[in-house]
């Protein structure tokens, strides 16, 4: 009897460990897709067009997708994770705001991030990123466009992603 609690235990604590019991949303696995590194250029609705990279790691057993990101020399960061199901978005940006994401909108190849009303951002009152779409071109190239709010303005940017490793 011993021997079979110890089985029980450990067959417990192994499932927790290698999140047997969690199954990734449609939308969370869109993100762990992308695990790698990546290159490309931007393209301001200024004109400007600047260099980034990006880096997505997989990091706690799978729960969580970080982003190293570098537009034109800033580095910044986002993390991807799930809450009950639901996907979480939080970017760190060099704008000085931390805003919250949901998704918004999910196709085979496309991924919309609106806001979430839970951030309390309001436009002319603070800097900040409110809305990210992804489309998957390949498994090499993605189309990630942004709108922020700079100063009150919408300011839109495009970037063209492509794997490099």
């Amino acid at each position: 009897m011993k021997g079979i609690s110890k089985l029980v235990l450990a067959i417990s604590l192994g499932a927790f460990s290698t999140g047997v019991f969690a199954q990734d949303s449609k939308e969370f696995g869109f993100f762990k897709s992308m695990e790698g590194k990546w290159e490309g250029v931007q393209t301001r609705d200024t004109g400007e067009v600047v260099k980034t990279q990006s880096e997505f790691i997989i990091l706690s057993d799978g729960n969580t997708v970080l982003e190293r990101l570098v537009e034109d020399g800033m580095p910044m960061m986002t993390t991807y994770s799930e809450e009950e199901g639901v996907l979480v978005v939080k970017h760190y940006c060099s704008l000085g705001t931390e805003p919250e994401f949901e998704a918004a909108l999910m196709g085979d190849s496309k991924m919309s991030l609106a806001l979430s009303p839970m951030s309390g951002y309001v436009s002319g009152e603070a800097d900040f990123v409110n809305s990210i779409s992804y489309e998957k071109v390949s498994t090499s190239e993605y189309i990630v466009a942004s709108q922020a709010s700079v100063e009150g303005a919408t300011q839109s940017n495009r970037t063209v992603l492509t794997r490099v490793d």
